[in-house]
């Protein structure tokens, strides 16, 4: 007695049009744009603006005076009553205060790039959840599926066994396959609720869809060299190696001593008193010597990290490009195989079945080789976003792609 087939048709119908209903998004026109409005108002972001205003008005602090006028006032009152009033002020001989104002300019350029680089990065994480939790939820909608399929068979090999048509190993090989669907269930369940954790702590409750694919214009060939040099982490190390220079001035101009000159006026008895002053530091306890030799020792350590950043960030760049390029043959040899495969494997296990020359086992392994083949399918589609996304960000381009979408 043989088994009819439609229910296994229909499993599998479901099953192998997968591919097609779960990736069949409804493309946002804004999704860009809300997800930067999103990230905008996160602490994060917020926090990223503040630090920005901080170095500011830490500039516009350093380009002040750096000594205030001080006034004197003494009385004395004995026989013959005495008073004076002394105004002195500190001289910038050194013009320290033009070296404190360099310091904050670049400090300020610093923390403008430090906050490009961390919206970024902010933004590449946020993108990587939503492509995740999207991956995540393709894999459950395959996992339940199996999980649906599997049951049904365990009733259709129970009548196959009434009818005498198959045996009780068949009834153990569908149990383990019923097993096998539940414990891919629970990981897949367990995969998505923790992407689902990751989006929520970046980007709250908003709810966007993306492309099914992202799409960016690449070059042929990138110029890696000139990449590397404009990247914010390379900028930031040519930043701080000028800031260690100047650093080295600032020690060198605290190490020499200013003077302070006073003007006084007052009267002693019935004689009126004019006095001038001047007065300079004794530098003999500390002459500053270690001061300078800690600036240089930072000066030659931020040069050599400049080198070291541009080699780091050139040989990331071809890494992720290499990456990208990967993904677009796997995905054109994906377009040419995969279409043809699944099909024409469908039909070839549903005659098998209807036939009768396909055994429950084999048709176990060669279900198992379909999902398999469909969640690949969905692996190697977020792969390709994924590594769009790690480009863009690895060659400062992200935000901008943002911007455009």
């Amino acid at each position: 007695m043989k088994i009819k087939s439609h229910t296994l048709k229909l499993g599998l119908a479901v099953l192998v049009s997968y591919s097609a209903a779960s990736w069949a998004d409804t493309q946002d026109n804004n999704w860009a744009k809300s997800l930067l409005l999103s990230l905008g108002q996160s602490p994060q972001w917020q926090q990223l603006e503040a630090n920005l205003d901080r170095a500011k008005a830490a500039k516009d602090a350093a380009m002040q005076p750096i000594y205030n006028p001080e006034l004197e006032i003494s009385y004395d009152d004995k026989t013959d009553r005495a008073y004076q009033v002394t105004l002195s002020q500190k001289i910038d001989l050194y013009d320290k205060r033009s070296s404190r104002s360099q310091i904050a300019a670049i400090q300020e350029q610093i923390s403008a790039l430090q906050n490009k680089q961390t919206k970024t990065e902010l933004a590449k994480h946020s993108l990587t959840s939503l492509i995740q939790t999207r991956r995540a939820e393709e894999l459950l909608q395959l996992a339940e599926q199996e999980l649906v399929i599997s049951q049904r068979l365990i009733k259709l090999t129970q009548q196959k066994i009434q009818a005498g048509d198959a045996n009780q190993l068949d009834l153990e090989f569908v149990k383990v396959a019923l097993s096998d669907a539940i414990n891919a269930k629970n990981n897949a369940q367990k995969d998505l609720q923790l992407s689902r954790a990751q989006q929520q702590s970046l980007i709250g409750d908003l709810s966007l869809k993306l492309p099914e694919k992202l799409v960016h214009d690449l070059p042929t060939t990138p110029d890696f060299s000139t990449l590397s040099t404009q990247s914010y982490l390379v900028k930031i190390s040519t930043l701080q190696a000028q800031l260690a220079q100047l650093q080295i001035r600032q020690s060198v101009a605290e190490s020499k001593s200013e003077p302070t000159l006073g003007l006084g006026m007052g009267q002693d008895g019935n004689d009126d008193v004019l006095a001038l002053s001047i007065t300079f530091p004794l530098n003999v306890r500390n002459n500053y010597q270690s001061e300078i030799r800690a600036a240089e020792s930072n000066a030659k350590a931020s040069d050599y990290a400049v080198t070291q950043h541009l080699i780091e960030v050139e040989n990331l760049l071809r890494q992720n490009w290499n990456v990208v390029e990967q993904q677009k043959s796997l995905q054109s040899l994906l377009q040419k195989t995969q279409q043809k495969g699944i099909s024409h494997l469908s039909q070839k296990l549903e005659k098998l079945w209807q036939i009768g020359e396909l055994n429950t086992s084999d048709y176990l392994q060669n279900l198992r080789r379909l999902n398999t083949s469909l969640a690949t399918d969905v692996n190697l589609s977020a792969e390709s976003n994924l590594s769009l996304i790690e480009w863009l960000s690895s060659s400062n381009q992200l935000i901008h792609w943002l911007e455009q979408q």
